[in-house]
């Protein structure tokens, strides 16, 4: 193999290995882009309510959306039964129900 006077070693075609860092490789995300349309993580937790300790999460090793007010139960929604969006909005109304009723 050539080696440049960098130190970093080429490939096949005489051009710099594609790395990020000093020996490190670039970053690819094992989860898909989120497509257009689609609600985010920070999307969702701006419409929760003002509550000490509530969180929503995206659970992407199963598919569903996640969420915990405080003193109540986590809860979360099937993207495969309910539709992304529509799992992210049922675990807000779940958020504000509960704090409403608190």
């Amino acid at each position: 193999k050539e080696h440049i006077a960098s130190g970093g070693s080429t490939g096949h075609d005489g051009k710099r290995a594609g790395r990020t860092k000093a020996g490190s490789k670039p970053h690819v995300s094992k989860y898909p882009p989120i497509p257009a349309g689609m609600m985010t993580q920070p999307e969702a937790k701006a419409l929760l309510p003002p509550a000490k300790k509530v969180s929503i999460w995206r659970g992407l090793s199963n598919g569903s959306w996640g969420c915990h007010i405080e003193p109540h139960s986590r809860r979360s929604f099937s993207w495969a039964l309910y539709g992304e969006n529509e799992a992210a909005l049922m675990c807000i109304r779940f958020c504000w129900e509960m704090y409403l009723t608190s």
